[in-house]
């Protein structure tokens, strides 16, 4: 998994997904750069949303658009 460090950041902060935390969106999440836009937009809808309703959203949603 490289340098990210959500894995242990969530873990340590008891948290499930990082939408969810008070801190979010954190200065320095530990991500590839590549991968930052888009846990920033994933965690924002899922904040919005409610993880429920992010999970079928995201079961739904293609993977490979």
């Amino acid at each position: 998994m490289g340098n990210c460090g959500v894995r242990a950041c969530a873990i340590e902060r008891g948290q499930d997904f990082c939408g969810l935390c008070p801190d979010f969106p954190c200065v320095e999440p530990g991500l590839p750069q590549g991968l930052m836009e888009r846990w920033r937009k994933n965690g924002e809808i899922l904040r919005d949303i409610g993880p429920a309703a992010y999970l079928e959203l995201v079961r739904l949603r293609p993977r490979y658009p």
